[in-house]
């Protein structure tokens, strides 16, 4: 349990490799037994920074790509746009800038601030990965509103919801994407 290792590592019966290692376990067992959108995206990103796996400290972008990809599947918005980011530059799966802005989409529309961001500045600048695309400052300043706005609806979630998820079980009601959770699945 987490709370378990927590407890270990605050009483000094582990040290912080000790810590790690039993939060990378924890957090592996609630994304494969458990589904839990927000701790896939978490095990994903171990591998993305390379603090997961038994060779930790390697980056292993494809392990993360494929945690996200189950994470976004749910809707889960952070996800999405981690996902989104590994299109745009490459990371463990095939670059695609068209996919890339399809999940950078959705995820904002599903209230992600940093999706929104990163649309907001490819519109522009009009670069996306190595690609540019014709510079949109419409698009751009649609996006930039969005992100304020996503900012301000979220801004009451806790750390909490965070992690564990919310009492909606990030089940995305309020807003509709026009990009189809399709793209997720490939």
């Amino acid at each position: 349990m987490l709370s378990d290792a927590a407890s270990s590592f605050l009483n000094g019966m582990t040290d912080e490799a000790g810590f790690k290692k039993l939060l990378h376990e924890n957090l592996r067992d609630a994304a494969i037994s458990q589904g839990i959108p927000s701790a896939q995206h978490a095990y994903g990103n171990c591998y993305l920074k390379g603090t997961g796996g038994r060779n930790a400290n390697q980056k292993d972008f494809k392990k993360a790509a494929y945690w996200h990809r189950c994470a976004a599947k749910q809707g889960y918005a952070p996800a999405l746009n981690s996902l989104a980011i590994s299109h745009e530059l490459g990371h463990g799966v095939e670059t695609d800038s068209i996919r890339s802005l399809c999940l950078y989409d959705y995820a904002a529309n599903l209230g992600s601030r940093s999706a929104a961001e990163n649309l907001c500045d490819i519109f522009a600048t009009g670069k996306i990965g190595r690609e540019t695309i014709p510079p949109n400052q419409n698009l751009s300043l649609h996006y930039y509103q969005m992100s304020l706005n996503n900012a301000a609806e979220n801004s009451h979630k806790t750390a909490h919801d965070d992690f564990c998820g919310s009492n909606n079980n990030n089940a995305p009601t309020a807003k509709k994407s026009k990009i189809s959770s399709a793209l997720i699945t490939y």
